[in-house]
């Protein structure tokens, strides 16, 4: 969903600042590494990835509170569970086999 949803670019910053955030907090748990820079034709969903990385070894709940500005911009999970979601698909494939 965040690869679909935003440009590479946000999806690095939001890494830069979460890593930077993590780097300045003590805890009791060894990260693996999580490079600091990708690159290459991956590298939104490599990125994610490493987000998906911090969350999973950390306790969230020691971390700053991160908000938005635009709600409406964000991605509802609704719209990747269910049968919508399949209904949208076959109409966007049967689209583009058009």
């Amino acid at each position: 969903m965040i690869v679909d949803f935003y440009d590479a670019e946000v999806i690095v910053n939001a890494k830069e600042q979460l890593l930077s955030d993590v780097a300045g907090i003590k805890f009791n748990v060894d990260l693996p590494h999580i490079p600091r820079r990708r690159d290459g034709e991956l590298l939104a969903t490599r990125t994610a990835e490493d987000l998906l990385t911090v969350n999973e070894n950390l306790k969230l709940n020691k971390l700053p509170c991160y908000v938005t500005n635009k709600p409406d911009a964000m991605p509802s999970a609704r719209l990747y569970v269910g049968d919508i979601m399949a209904a949208i698909m076959k109409l966007i494939e049967k689209c583009s086999r058009r």
